[in-house]
């Protein structure tokens, strides 16, 4: 019973961090923070051998055909090997892998969202 009663402690909290998430301020950059996270979470869900990305940064630029964003994003060490929640995703259970020195991507999409492209740079720590 007290297994049963943490577990279902542990679903409540995260159903309340997923309702929280996208909550915020009216601004409009943070909704498009909220749609390029959304958008980037479900690219990671169809890659299996790789990791969850987060979007740290969402600009957007005039586009006659549609929505633009410019995104910061970091890789996280989280697998893509395991299903976890966007909240799980964003939380300090997937830090920054620190792998890449800079991941920018663009997303696009036109005005009824029906074609969504994203297309990512990688660029890695040089070692020396």
């Amino acid at each position: 019973l007290r297994i049963l009663l943490l577990m279902s402690l542990k679903c409540f909290c995260l159903c309340l961090l997923l309702c929280f998430i996208g909550v915020g301020s009216n601004s409009p950059s943070e909704g498009f923070l909220d749609i390029a996270s959304r958008i980037v979470y479900q690219a990671d869900t169809l890659q299996p051998n790789s990791h969850y990305r987060n979007v740290i940064h969402a600009h957007r630029e005039d586009s006659e055909n549609g929505l633009r964003l410019k995104l910061r994003v970091i890789e996280t060490v989280c697998s893509t090997e395991r299903a976890l929640f966007i909240g799980y995703v964003y939380s300090y259970n997937c830090p920054n892998s620190h792998t890449y020195s800079s991941i920018k991507c663009l997303l696009t999409m036109n005005n009824n969202r029906t074609n969504i492209v994203l297309a990512c740079n990688y660029l890695r720590f040089e070692r020396i």
